[in-house]
């Protein structure tokens, strides 16, 4: 089941309003070997406007040409009980200002999300979409390939904990390195896949949720098979919400206003 709810234009100064206090999402593990080497014009940088003024940071990625899909929490603050006021998407930017963005910046016109996670708080549920008002921010990108969801591959979960062989990648724009920058967080292997979550020790922060896990074959495909979401009660690996049939089938057919 589905929930959703209209957003307002982007203000003019919405990078002049105060971060939002929360909780920590992400977390680097260990030594910090995120770099700028690779950088998607369709991995976006989501500014998110709520209720008392106050902004959040996020990441999104483009999935079909008025979607943009990221993690529940960056759109719907689950403790407050808060939709987003607005959403500024910004595709490929490389810092905090217009002048590096140089595929310009847009306003979302409405969230999509799971109900289980905007009713029942149910963090297994937490991804959700922006939709796009029209096509300007597909047409500023030319020839671009879009991410593909791909149900991830089943893996058995063991105990003790078992690092699988399957690696996954990242962009994103983390809340720690110079704001409105993406970066590329290097395959890490995935380190457990229980059903609908999995953990994996990618580099992360703040601002990272909602960036795609990319299964890194090393073939140049764009295969997702999960949404970064956050980090564990002690910090000591990161989460990401495990694409499956029903969820790609949601995101792709529900939500899509294209299909």
């Amino acid at each position: 089941m589905s929930d959703s709810f209209l957003l307002q234009p982007v203000p003019n100064n919405i990078h002049d309003l105060p971060l939002s206090e929360g909780l920590p999402f992400t977390s680097v593990q260990g030594t910090d070997n995120r770099n700028q080497s690779i950088r998607h014009r369709d991995i976006c940088w989501l500014i998110t406007m709520w209720p008392d003024g106050t902004i959040s940071r996020g990441t999104g990625f483009v999935i079909a040409p008025r979607l943009v899909v990221t993690a529940a929490h960056v759109v719907f603050k689950s403790e407050r009980r808060w939709r987003a006021l607005s959403v500024q998407v910004v595709p490929n930017a490389d810092g905090a200002t217009a002048v590096h963005w140089p595929l310009g910046s847009y306003s979302a016109r409405e969230v999509r999300l799971p109900i289980e996670y905007s009713r029942d708080n149910d963090i297994n549920f937490d991804y959700a979409a922006v939709v796009m008002p029209d096509y300007s921010m597909i047409n500023a990108m030319p020839n671009l390939q879009f991410w593909t969801l791909t149900e991830a591959p089943t893996i058995e979960y063991r105990i003790p904990i078992k690092v699988h062989e399957h690696e996954i990648c990242m962009y994103s724009y983390p809340g720690d390195k110079a704001r409105g920058t993406q970066w590329y967080s290097p395959p890490e292997k995935i380190v457990m896949l229980p059903n609908p979550r999995f953990a994996h020790k990618l580099d992360t922060e703040d601002g990272s949720s909602g960036a795609p896990l990319h299964w890194h074959r090393g073939d140049g495909s764009f295969n997702v098979i999960g949404i970064h979401s956050g980090t564990s009660d002690n910090r000591d690996y990161n989460i990401g919400i495990r694409i499956t049939e029903p969820i790609r089938r949601q995101i792709m057919g529900n939500w899509n206003p294209d299909a």
